[in-house]
């Protein structure tokens, strides 16, 4: 045994002595290449990264908005809208940017600013509600739970 172990000695030894083997080994255990792209990113809030207004049209359509900052986008496929006290149409949403996502595969996706129109077929009586349905994602890999808001119309009739 005492020549196993001085023969591992001296390999240490002469490892620790050559500077070529010790920069090889520092790069084994040095900072991970792609640290870069996990580095800590500061995530926004759901209502800062993707910022919703809504209102209804006087032709008859529901306007839902959003906003998006620098590296932030939303899927299309995750867009829905329903109403509680009217009955909407299907939603008119303008065609995305083409994307390969890491999440959903091929998608189309909205950066900076997306409006869907939604026609109202039947406001019924009084006011209206409805639930818009959205997710997104941040270019630096961090994913959104999907999210709802609900928005309620007065009546506009006196």
């Amino acid at each position: 045994m005492p020549v196993r172990r001085t023969g591992t000695t001296i390999l240490l030894a002469f490892v620790l002595a050559c500077p070529s083997a010790r920069a090889a080994t520092e790069l084994k255990s040095g900072p991970d290449p792609l640290a870069v792209k996990r580095e800590r990113q500061e995530v926004l809030a759901v209502d800062q990264a993707f910022t919703l207004s809504a209102e209804l049209s006087e032709d008859g359509f529901l306007v839902a908005a959003w906003r998006m900052p620098d590296g932030y986008y939303l899927y299309r496929h995750r867009f829905a809208f329903s109403g509680e006290d009217g009955v909407l149409g299907s939603p008119v949403i303008p065609d995305g940017e083409p994307k390969t996502d890491e999440f959903f595969g091929d998608v189309e996706v909205y950066y900076g600013e997306v409006t869907v129109r939604v026609p109202i077929l039947d406001r019924g009586d009084g006011d209206i509600e409805v639930a818009i349905g959205y997710q997104g994602c941040a270019d630096f890999g961090f994913c959104y739970p999907p999210e709802e808001k609900r928005f309620r119309f007065a009546d506009p009739a006196p």
